[in-house]
């Protein structure tokens, strides 16, 4: 009796560390779809900002978007910190993203260590049969 009671535990055990497995594995996958997400929306910003700028300053673009005239110092010092800055924030958000991924990953297969160990010993039990 105690054995079918045990092993009823083990396979309980099994399916809650299988669903919590998928869970982190599905929020590894949802965290990765925004990290690039707001990659390109970063690189987004810094290919369009010059144009932008150039707007700003009234400068007459080219054909092929390109700036005719050479940017004033003010503008190309404010188009600096901005490229600076989405460097900063591409580079930060990626080195988070890292640490993220990495932690998330040790977390998985943890749960996959685990379910490997129950179901071990859920084919000791059923072997002692």
């Amino acid at each position: 009796m105690d054995a079918k009671i045990r092993k009823l535990e083990l396979e309980k055990e099994i399916a809650r560390a299988e669903r919590e497995r998928d869970r982190s594995l599905k929020w590894f996958f949802v965290n990765l779809f925004a990290f690039l997400l707001a990659v390109a929306i970063a690189w987004a910003i810094l290919w369009f900002m010059p144009i932008l700028i150039a707007k700003m300053s009234k400068k007459a673009l080219d054909a092929n978007g390109v700036i005719k005239k050479p940017l004033p110092y003010a503008d190309k010092i404010r188009m600096d910190y901005i490229k600076w800055g989405m460097f900063v924030f591409v580079f930060a958000w990626v080195t988070t993203w890292i640490f993220w991924a990495l932690f998330r990953f040790r977390k998985w297969t943890s749960y996959q260590h685990r379910i490997d160990a129950l179901r071990e010993e859920l084919a000791k039990l059923e072997k002692e049969k």
